[in-house]
Order: C-alpha cells, then sequence, then structure tokens
C-alpha cells in the first residue's frame, strides 16, 4: 500500500458516529469505523432515535413499540460490538422514530455527548442529501445530520454555548475531522474491502429491520463497489470530508 500524503485524514484516536436510527451507522460507515478501532481508535455511537417505526425484519411477529425500542437497541450493542464499538460507548437519545425535529434542546444533548466523549473525529449524514435516484432520504437522516453539525460548530467548542453544560463539568471541545455519510459530493473514499464482511454481518443483526439477509448483502455489497467507482479500490464508503483549519487536504493519492 502508498504512503499517505503527510495531511490525509488518517485514524483519529477518538470518534462519534452520530446518526437518527439504530443500524444507520453499521449501514453507512461500518467499514470506516472497522478501520479505526482495528487500528486503536475508540469509537462511540450517538443514536437519536428510537427505531419504533422500523420493523421490516419482523414479519407476521407481534411486538408493542416499546419492546420493539428495546430489541432494536440491544440489536444495536450486537452489531456494534462486530465493528469493535463497546456497549458503554452506545448512547441512546429515544427520540419518536420518524419524529425527529432539529431543536435546540436536541443541539444541547449532542454537545454533552460531545464534551464528555471528547472525540477527535465524528461521523454524521450529510444534510444536504434529501433526494438521489429512484430514493428520498429519510428526513431523520438530514435532520440528525443538520442538528450533529451545528452542535460541532460552533457550539460544543464554544465555553460561551450552553453555560448550564460548564456546570455539569462538560468542558469545550472541538471536534477535529468531520466525515459527512451518504454526501451530496463526496471528496474522500474510504477502502473497505477487508471489512466488508465484518460490516454485513454487523448490519445483519439488525433483525427486525432485515427481513432478507442475502438480499442486504448483496446490496450492501453493490453500494461499495458503486462508491468505490474510479478509485483503485474494489470496495468503498465515500464522505464529504472536513478539516478544520485546513482548506485544501490531499485526500486521495
Amino acid at each position: 500500500m502508498t504512503e499517505r500524503p503527510a495531511l490525509f485524514p488518517g485514524t483519529p484516536a477518538s470518534a462519534l458516529a452520530i446518526f437518527a436510527h439504530p443500524d444507520d451507522p453499521e449501514f453507512v460507515c461500518g467499514g470506516l469505523i472497522a478501520n479505526w478501532t482495528d487500528a486503536g481508535a475508540r469509537v462511540g455511537y450517538v443514536i437519536m432515535t428510537d427505531g419504533r417505526a422500523g420493523g421490516a425484519g419482523l414479519g407476521d411477529e407481534l411486538i408493542t413499540p416499546e419492546e420493539l425500542v428495546l430489541r432494536r437497541e440491544d440489536e444495536q450493542r450486537r452489531a456494534a460490538a462486530h465493528l469493535g464499538v463497546a456497549p458503554e460507548d452506545i448512547v441512546f437519545f429515544r427520540e419518536h422514530d420518524g419524529e425527529l425535529f432539529h431543536t435546540l434542546e436536541l443541539r444541547r444533548r449532542i454537545v454533552r455527548e460531545i464534551r464528555r466523549f471528547k472525540p477527535e473525529a465524528a461521523i454524521l449524514f450529510d444534510p444536504r442529501r434529501r433526494v438521489m435516484p429512484g430514493y428520498v432520504q429519510h428526513p431523520d437522516h438530514w435532520t440528525s445530520g443538520e442538528a450533529a453539525l451545528a452542535a460541532i460548530a460552533p457550539l460544543a467548542g464554544n465555553r460561551l454555548a450552553f453555560p448550564e453544560l460548564l456546570a455539569e463539568g462538560l468542558e469545550p471541545h472541538q471536534i477535529r475531522d468531520i466525515y459527512l455519510a451518504s454526501p451530496v459530493d463526496p471528496n474522500l473514499r474510504i477502502d473497505i474491502e477487508p471489512q466488508l464482511e465484518r460490516k454485513v454481518a454487523a448490519m445483519n443483526e439488525h433483525t427486525s429491520q432485515v427481513a432478507d439477509p442475502e438480499r442486504t448483502a448483496g446490496f450492501m455489497r453493490d453500494f461499495a463497489r458503486m462508491a468505490a467507482a474510479g478509485s483503485r479500490y474494489e470496495f468503498a464508503e465515500a464522505y464529504h470530508f472536513i478539516r478544520f483549519g485546513e482548506r485544501f487536504l490531499t485526500l486521495e493519492d
């Protein structure tokens, strides 16, 4: 493997994956997360909604919304374990699935987790992505991205923002690197071939969501192949990468 330019993003010491639903991290960035944890990074999750509105894998199974919430959280912990994420590093906000709104309180909750975890990097949905060919992006997805970006800048690193958090002992913290997933204009592709089957296995832990594991696996492989198109990789994940203070990074060799 060729040596990366000095300013290439590299592996952070720690990172937060900040997403809307249980199963979002595995589906969109499971390869990147596995790459990082294998290299020694600590990765945590912030999952904003409770997942009560998703159940493609349930079939005719009868289950209450409250039971589904607990089941989805258990599935998320098991899925994350495939990728090297510890259960104690997963936070669930339990906003109602399908009803996520970008509010000041949601920003505050995200800022609290950023200041508590102190990640060097964050992965989140690109909030600009609303539609794509044949698909309408779930509003929870872009809402979670909007709220996470607003929390990262300018709030998490600003001592004057949410001063009540200082009273909790949560000092300001600025995330350096941002990876926007499902990006409108990708500028970085990450090789995930060594991690692809782990990513698929992690996704298949979400049994309440995956009606046909083989079909889902095939779709994930096809999606990774499309993300790699034009690069030297066979399977990749695509991101729009931002590093604070650096406007002209060398991202791909």
